[in-house]
């Protein structure tokens, strides 16, 4: 009996061992997927990020109209120094700006 009872013992001993290492492969395998689909999610951001980018050059949306700018400018100065606010008269002396200069 006794040679009966340590022979289920190691069959009991090699069947945890292996059981044991299933989990161990399975646990390694279930990282290693993990991290390829984080990965792969950090792949996907970077090239939508660089489709925006070549999205936004076509478009042209990122240069702006410097000659448009100035000869706006040159022409404002022209005028007598108007702007979008005052117009071109400047800003009115009649009155004060705001409520008054005394301090209460």
């Amino acid at each position: 009996m006794s040679g009966g009872v340590a022979a289920g013992i190691a069959v009991a001993a090699v069947a945890g061992a292996a059981t044991a290492a299933n989990m161990y492969q399975a646990n390694k395998q279930a990282k290693a997927q993990s991290n390829a689909a984080k990965l792969a999610q950090q792949q996907a951001e970077s090239e939508k990020q660089l489709q925006k980018q070549a999205q936004r050059r076509q478009e042209g949306g990122l240069n702006a109209n410097i000659s448009g700018i100035l000869e706006q400018q040159q022409s404002a100065s022209n005028s007598g120094g108007a702007t979008l606010l005052t117009g071109a008269g400047g800003a009115g002396t009649s009155g004060t700006l705001g409520s008054g200069g005394t301090l209460a």
